[in-house]
């Protein structure tokens, strides 16, 4: 009986994300990762752990029982507001403040409320209506216009789970999120700093060397490979280069302190061997150095190169470059 009832909860659950799921196959060849998108901004790439995942599924006036969910299957997770309930009740506590008589405390209130965007939201657009102050309706509907989210980029109060079969709210069981990342190790986070898990199917790799002779000045490699739209980027490198004008002192993809700094527009001064690229000849230039994780800026073919005011010097070494380019389509719900 109880396997019917979570049956029957699940069928009306699935709307959400009824067109991308439906498009899934369950029994997908190539290797699922995921990307952990922290509420600062910054990513993590990687396999989640442990294997099973255990989720609380809800109703909408009860809890229904547990899920194990094999973390291949996850396709994608939206951590509702609860999942920090101390920041959760800290909006309630700042609303109420817009009341105060004091006025340092309401400008505060109002402050502070505008800071956590997509995590007020909800509270503010329920206090706009139902609060009984009048004055607390009227500034939490002003804050709410002043941050012009769309109400779809809402945090929901419950986790929202996407598998491969099926979409669930409830909460998810693990306290902490740990993902495997290949050049870090396992890291662990916190859950309540988590915003998002989306999954996507790893693409094609592509291994490349730098020189000595590609200088941000002179000669960038192109790599043939061509970013045609909506792309994230994945890049690792290792190596060492040696210059004869600088006693054949090892530069990294990060960079040599020792040697200097150099500047490099529009990203301003780095380190004398840093790993730089470009999309296109008139792309715009941004730091790769030993790793980099980002949306690609443009189209266009990508292009590499190191941060060495020299041309046509003879050099040593190469840096090593692996990327991986995850086109639109790649991630399972876009």
């Amino acid at each position: 009986m109880k396997r019917l009832i979570c049956l029957l909860l699940l069928v009306p659950l699935t709307t959400w994300a009824q067109d991308e799921t439906e498009s899934l196959s369950t029994g997908e060849a190539k290797e699922i990762r995921h990307r952990v998108t922290l509420r600062g901004g910054s990513r993590l790439v990687g396999r989640l752990e442990p294997a099973q995942w255990r989720v609380t599924v809800y109703g909408k006036t009860a809890k229904f029982g547990s899920l194990t969910i094999p973390v291949d299957e996850i396709r994608r997770i939206r951590f509702g507001r609860k999942a920090d309930p101390d920041r959760f009740q800290q909006v309630r506590t700042l609303v109420d403040y817009l009341a105060s008589a004091d006025p340092d405390r309401r400008d505060f209130a109002h402050a502070k409320l505008a800071e956590m965007g997509r995590f007020a939201a909800p509270e503010l657009q329920k206090q706009s209506r139902e609060h009984e102050d009048p004055e607390v309706k009227r500034r939490a509907a002003e804050i709410l216009k002043e941050l012009e989210i769309p109400e779809e980029e809402w945090l929901p109060d419950d986790d929202q789970v996407r598998t491969a079969r099926f979409s669930i709210i409830g909460t998810v069981g693990e306290e902490t999120i740990k993902i495997n990342v290949a050049e870090l190790g396992t890291v662990t986070l916190a859950r309540k700093d988590v915003i998002e898990i989306r999954a996507y199917q790893s693409g094609q790799n592509h291994s490349l060397k730098v020189t000595g002779a590609h200088t941000h000045i002179s000669l960038w490699l192109k790599t043939g490979i061509q970013i045609k739209g909506r792309a994230a980027l994945r890049i690792s490198a290792e190596g060492q280069i040696m210059f004869p004008n600088w006693n054949n002192m090892p530069m990294n993809p990060d960079g040599t302190a020792n040697i200097g700094t150099v500047n490099v527009h529009p990203i301003g001064t780095v380190l004398y061997g840093t790993l730089i690229g470009r999309i296109g000849d008139s792309g715009p230039v941004f730091k790769i150095g030993r790793y980099y994780i980002g949306d690609a800026q443009g189209r266009g073919e990508l292009q590499l190169a190191i941060a060495v005011q020299v041309r046509n010097q003879a050099a040593t070494g190469e840096y090593k470059v692996r990327v991986q380019v995850e086109e639109a389509g790649a991630f399972f719900d876009d």
